[in-house]
């Protein structure tokens, strides 16, 4: 192949094509004499640029921006309407060398449906490979983009994936989609499929004609086990603040249709929660680039042989990627960055274009028209509210490291601690703030919300019920008892799971005059809160599938009732009210469930105490247009409030 560029170290060899689409066509491991790149199915042949992505471009490893399934730029604006290609456009364009040495290649291209410059580096060192990337808002004017690295590996039946932690993915159009899925997801590594079927989704299998894409929130590290014969392995980690979510492709035979046959799995880290732009950035993945700014983030693949030596790797998850002790201080030197930024360019004014824009979007619709730089989550404070704060005469600066130690205590004590009272509290400016905030959130240990932090679990995304009940108690019975306040005599009610909803249940169950209400319920704690106020309420337990977690029913089974019946109100909890990206909920199964409620009710009261408002999480249950009514806490950013309230949302702030 012309113009193929090599990179490399003792232990593995990456081979680069600038002029077939930037692609990486070998990723080549000396130890084991493995090529784990998929190869092309007609030797010796470059893929045409196109449209369309199929048999002649899939091989290699590739980049897919600023979208990945065709169509149009589906939001308002200057670029509204212009064409998208499949894949992305990068697989079709030409790329230019920046730099290329040894031991690293750096190559750039720009974008002809947008304004932008591309640009990757591919660094090799032993068995490491690190992909650092940045792309820059040429224009004048924002847009939103969606990106996922596409590496098909060629692997045969037998092969096993490996995603430490998860336990659910979503199912996104792909040939084999409908004979996997009953609803829009499944249970990993094992599922049962549309025939009733147990399908183990870990091991590639040896089923011709066979092709299936799903997306699940990204592990720290996921990886790819070959034959169970050659025991070599390719691992697979990323940006965990920009690259929440990884794609997961298997392909025995089954796509393209046509005389050549293709076999290959792959691991993609990927910004979206699907292939789609607008659903990516509705269900709060996309990302927002503002003009004259560069958007920072990295992946790594790690090559090995050996079941102890992948053990090892998958347990180290986090270790090889440091946070620096200031994070605001990384060199432009410095390549690759553990803690992914978006900086502004040399010589720009601003701070960096939003890694998580559907956070703070109500908040700044403004500056994004007159084209100004979305920050951080809680940006829409004034210059004013930046001040640094004065500090007593004689009172030494806290080093860094331990404020950020002191700030994590507090916010674990309080539960919800906000910038401005950190700042004060700790005598630095809310900038300064939000750069701890931004480094104890890359760490795992809070979880960054609109106006300030909250605690996160490091070892589980979702918390366990039972965990869940300590928390914002007074809030959740105050929005419980409000809850129960708006219902009548003889009405039907659909009440979802989960600590809120239980809280309703019980206030429902405690007004004694309440009589002739029908109640119906997915979640086991929910019934149970009930029970005490039988027969004048009668209960009906939807049936399904137990997840334990949250004592709730979900699919097989559970929707059969949902689907044959209508009531008046329903009262649903969820992990994430934005004015932008909507109700949104953390664990698929139970997303399925509530918005098949939400679709059998005609009043739709959302309950979600302060932490919840201004979090996006993974599965959009509906828009904010879609809500009758929110009953919060007084944690509850008042910018958020007031933004939902502008979208004409009832929004009850109680407690």
């Amino acid at each position: 192949m012309s113009g193929l560029l090599e990179c490399g170290s003792d232990a593995a060899r990456v081979g680069i094509a600038p002029g077939s689409g930037g692609k990486i066509v070998s990723l080549f491991h000396r130890p084991s004499a493995r090529e784990w790149l998929a190869q092309p199915a007609e030797p010796g042949t470059n893929h045409p640029p196109g449209p369309v992505y199929d048999t002649a471009a899939a091989y290699g490893w590739d980049e897919c921006f600023p979208t990945i399934s065709p169509g149009r730029y589906p939001f308002d604006g200057r670029w509204a309407g212009v064409p998208l290609a499949d894949h992305g456009e990068l697989w079709s364009r030409p790329w230019q060398v920046v730099r290329a040495e040894p031991t690293f290649v750096e190559v750039e291209a720009r974008g002809t449906c947008l304004p932008y410059r591309f640009t990757r580096r591919i660094d090799v060192e032993r068995e490491t490979i690190t992909a650092s990337y940045t792309v820059t808002n040429e224009g004048d004017e924002g847009f939103w983009a969606l990106w996922a690295m596409h590496p098909l590996f060629a692997v045969g039946p037998g092969a096993r994936i490996l995603l430490p932690g998860v336990t659910e993915a979503v199912v996104v159009p792909s040939p084999s989609a409908a004979r996997v899925a009953r609803a829009g997801h499944v249970s990993w590594p094992t599922t049962v499929a549309a025939d009733g079927a147990v399908v183990d989704l870990a091991v590639f299998p040896d089923q011709p004609g066979f092709a299936l894409k799903l997306v699940a929130r990204a592990p720290r590290r996921a990886a790819l086990a070959a034959d169970p014969d050659a025991g070599v392995w390719v691992g697979v980690e990323a940006s965990a603040e920009l690259v929440p979510n990884l794609g997961v492709w298997i392909n025995d035979q089954g796509w393209p249709d046509g005389p050549l046959r293709l076999r290959h799995a792959s691991l993609e880290p990927t910004s979206g929660t699907g292939d789609d732009l607008r659903g990516a950035v509705e269900a709060g993945a996309g990302w927002r680039i503002e003009p004259d700014r560069d958007l920072h983030w990295w992946a790594r693949l790690q090559l090995g042989s050996g079941e102890a030596s992948l053990r090892a790797w998958l347990s180290n998850a986090g270790v090889s990627a440091p946070v620096d002790a200031d994070p605001a201080g990384v060199g432009p030197d410095r390549h690759v960055s553990s803690a992914p930024q978006a900086r502004p360019r040399s010589g720009r004014r601003g701070v960096e274009a939003s890694a998580a824009p559907l956070r703070e979007a109500a908040g700044n619709r403004d500056e994004r028209r007159t084209g100004r730089t979305v920050g951080h989550a809680d940006s829409g404070s004034s210059p004013r509210e930046a001040r640094m704060p004065e500090r007593g005469a004689g009172e030494p600066p806290v080093p860094g490291r331990l404020r950020r130690e002191r700030m994590l205590a507090l916010i674990k004590e309080r539960e919800f601690v906000r910038v401005g009272e950190l700042s004060e509290r700790f005598g630095v400016s809310e900038v300064t703030v939000r750069t701890d905030l931004d480094a104890l959130a890359t760490r795992g240990q809070v979880h960054r919300v609109r106006g300030g932090a909250i605690p996160r679990m490091i070892q589980h995304q979702e918390q366990p019920f039972e965990d869940s009940v300590g928390s914002f108690t007074a809030e959740k019975v105050a929005i419980g008892q409000a809850a129960a306040a708006l219902i009548r005599d003889g009405e039907t009610v659909l009440i979802d799971v989960g600590t809120t909803a239980a809280a309703a249940a019980r206030s429902i169950a405690a007004r004694g005059e309440l009589n002739d209400v029908v109640v119906f319920t997915n979640g086991l704690k929910t019934a149970l809160e009930l029970e005490p106020a039988s027969p004048r309420i009668a209960i009906v337990v939807l049936g399904g599938t137990l997840r334990p977690l949250q004592h709730s029913l979900v699919d097989p089974l559970a929707t059969l009732i949902l689907e044959h019946i209508a009531v008046k109100t329903v009262l649903l909890g969820c992990n994430g009210v934005d004015p932008i990206g909507g109700v949104t909920n953390i664990n698929l199964p139970e997303a399925e469930i509530k918005k098949r409620m939400l679709k059998a009710s005609r009043r739709r009261i959302v309950l979600a105490d302060g932490s919840k408002l201004g979090r996006v999480e993974v599965a959009q249950l509906c828009s904010i247009d879609e809500v009758d009514m929110i009953i919060t806490g007084r944690s509850a950013d008042p910018s958020v409030v007031e933004a939902l309230r502008e979208r004409d949302c009832e929004v009850r702030v109680v407690g």
